[in-house]
């Protein structure tokens, strides 16, 4: 979603520090667009995951690494070989937490979605992006 919007809505990919953030218009995606990008997705991890299967991967999705919870990102610096440490950063997140705020046609995404293996990224609940 975030890159969707970034590529093809605002066409900005990073805010630091007090730089401006575009406000983000209401979008209708497509559910079958939407699913075939899911499913895209899926394929390219699917291919990852063999590509490095092989190595030392260490996993942590985006929520968790700005969240800040200190056990996640003390376990990526042990990873990396790095001392544990305070992480800052100086970039502002650019898209919402609620995707209902973001999507025109949330509920048709969740009616499409009811029952399949995508249906969680529709719960109405605060979700990744």
């Amino acid at each position: 979603m975030s890159h969707y919007i970034a590529a093809n809505i605002t066409r900005v990919t990073l805010a630091v520090g007090e730089q401006s953030i575009p406000e983000l218009p209401l979008i209708r995606l497509d559910p079958v667009d939407c699913e075939r990008d899911f499913e895209t997705t899926l394929i390219r991890q699917a291919k990852f995951t063999v590509l490095f299967a092989g190595h030392r991967s260490f996993s942590i999705s985006y929520e968790q690494l700005i969240s800040g919870e200190r056990s996640q990102l003390d376990k990526l610096l042990r990873f990396l070989g790095v001392s544990t440490r305070e992480l800052t950063t100086t970039t502002r997140r650019l898209g919402r937490d609620n995707l209902r705020s973001v999507i025109a046609n949330y509920d048709e995404l969740r009616e499409y979605f009811c029952g399949s293996r995508f249906a969680e990224f529709f719960e109405d609940s605060i979700k990744r992006q």
